[in-house]
């Protein structure tokens, strides 16, 4: 029997912010283009069966910052 992949995409604590309150994601602390690259990587690979977003999705939980 063959075995099954299951390729799972796991995202945690984004903190998004609202487009008037943040400075561009690129110049953000830790993440920055690393996030692009890796997002790049992923799409090359091929795509997800199961995407996971936990944790903070917003910083303050305002509209705003689920506009986008």
């Amino acid at each position: 029997m063959d075995p099954i992949t299951l390729r799972i995409l796991h995202l945690s604590d984004l903190h998004e912010r609202g487009p008037r309150e943040s400075e561009p994601w690129r110049r953000r602390r830790v993440l920055g283009s690393a996030w692009e690259d890796n997002l790049d990587a992923l799409c090359v690979a091929g795509a997800p069966d199961l995407v996971c977003f936990t944790g903070d999705i917003a910083d303050w939980g305002r509209e705003t910052e689920y506009e986008r």
